[in-house]
């Protein structure tokens, strides 16, 4: 008896037809309802896992505090505006990085202890310092968070602390700079000088305008011009007495003149008459004429030498005074003349004068005027500066707002994580996906096998 040939192990996988390797919707029923204990034991067994995990666990609180970053008012370049003490980002990094640590290091290892985070709602100036942990562990975990918000509360103190006291500071010396300038001492002071000239020249001014000083001003130029008419007259009348004298002086040198030369010919006429004398000696009569005729020809010569001496010494000392005395005259003639037409030239001007220092004089009225009105209105604008500036200073003081807590570290009224219902929830779903998983394994696992028996067979 023949056997069949059997099939080539390289290709039986493809001697099936195509169809058996499809699989249905009722192919998948078949097979669940094949091993629907199966699928059944394995989703009972999450459920029971599940279950055992809510039984055994340990409930988780949330332990958390709220912080309100403090602020304070800052000039900017478009005024004034409040700025956080602590921009939100610098805060939790200095949370999470420095204070954090720095508290879970005074309790042991960090890694003992779950970590404490800090985060900020968005768009706020709040920070929330929170950790999760069971509730054995509550005052621990409350402790910690307190000691974080010690730590922020220190450092933005400290800085409100120096920030406060300048601007006490300043207000302070900004009040009692305010108590001198309203004190009217104060305004006094800088107006007194001022006013001191204000007045001198209001005085100047009425004493310029008043007819009497200008008329009294006036009879002085009359007097002094009616004085100086007469020196200049008097120095011509000296002028023509001097004159007068020179020519006196003419007359007498002509009178000497004459009388040196008539004693002069007197003088020869007697020498004459000596030499005839002496050449006539012998009797007492020609001796004595001799001695007669010496002692007229002494007298004569001693005439004669007072005459020169007069002619030749004193008339020339007198022309020469009289003649320094005519120089010295036309001088003063020519000064007191300059000061008449001096005064006559003032007495001219002296209205135009007059009319040009009252005009002087209003003007600068005028200008002190107003800078004792500038004065009074820059002391008033100083007060009113002062007072600006007292105010922003009370605003920003009132403006600095301390950093605070806005709720206290507490424990959170439910557990944390997913409830019992949402765990038997998923360990459902987890058998479900793992039980459909295990039913198709087994079943191919069934089939190969059920391939390999057949193949076995048919060898």
């Amino acid at each position: 008896m023949e056997h069949p040939p059997l099939p080539d192990r390289r290709t039986a996988t493809f001697v099936q037809p195509f169809e058996e390797q499809e699989i249905s919707l009722v192919d998948l029923f078949l097979v669940f309802s094949r091993r629907k204990s199966l699928f059944v034991s394995i989703l009972l067994s999450f459920l029971a896992i599940g279950a055992m995990f809510i039984a055994l666990r340990e409930p988780k609180y949330e332990y958390s505090a709220v912080l309100e970053i403090g602020t304070m008012l800052v000039e900017t370049a478009n005024g004034e505006a409040s700025r956080p003490i602590d921009n939100p980002e610098t805060l939790l990094a200095k949370i999470n990085e420095g204070y954090v640590p720095t508290v879970l290091r005074q309790y042991g290892h960090e890694q003992q202890f779950p970590k404490i985070e800090a985060i900020s709602p968005k768009q706020s100036q709040l920070i929330v310092v929170k950790v999760e942990g069971p509730a054995e562990k509550k005052d621990l975990y409350l402790q910690q968070i307190s000691m974080v918000l010690e730590y922020v509360l220190a450092d933005h103190n400290k800085q409100t602390a120096v920030e406060r006291s300048q601007l006490v500071a300043r207000l302070h010396n900004a009040r009692v700079l305010l108590d001198q300038l309203e004190d009217p001492s104060t305004l006094a002071v800088q107006l007194k000088s001022l006013e001191k000239e204000l007045v001198q020249a209001h005085l100047e001014l009425e004493e310029l305008r008043d007819e009497k000083v200008l008329a009294v001003r006036s009879r002085e130029l009359d007097a002094d011009l009616e004085r100086k008419t007469r020196e200049l007259f008097n120095l011509k009348n000296q002028s023509e007495f001097y004159k007068a004298q020179l020519e006196r002086l003419d007359q007498v040198d002509k009178l000497l003149e004459e009388q040196i030369s008539d004693l002069r010919s007197e003088i020869q006429t007697v020498l004459s008459q000596r030499k005839e004398a002496m050449n006539a000696v012998g009797t007492v009569d020609r001796a004595m004429a001799f001695l007669m005729i010496d002692n007229e020809i002494r007298r004569n010569r001693e005439k004669l030498a007072a005459l020169e001496e007069r002619y030749f010494v004193k008339q020339k000392n007198a022309r020469d005074r009289l003649l320094n005395q005519i120089k010295d005259n036309a001088m003063l003639q020519n000064v007191v003349s300059k000061e008449i037409e001096r005064i006559k030239a003032e007495k001219e001007k002296l209205l135009i004068d007059n009319d040009r220092q009252q005009k002087r004089l209003e003007a600068q009225i005028r200008l002190l005027q107003e800078k004792i009105q500038k004065t009074r209105n820059d002391h008033f604008r100083k007060i009113e500066q002062q007072k600006q500036e007292i105010s922003v200073l009370e605003a920003r003081l009132a403006n600095i707002k301390e950093t605070r807590i806005l709720r206290d570290p507490m424990q959170s009224l439910e557990e944390t994580g997913p409830g019992a219902l949402m765990i038997l929830i998923l360990s459902g779903l987890a058998g479900l996906v793992f039980g459909f998983l295990v039913v198709f394994l087994a079943e191919f696992m069934a089939r190969v096998s059920q391939k390999r028996q057949d193949l076995q067979e048919a060898a």
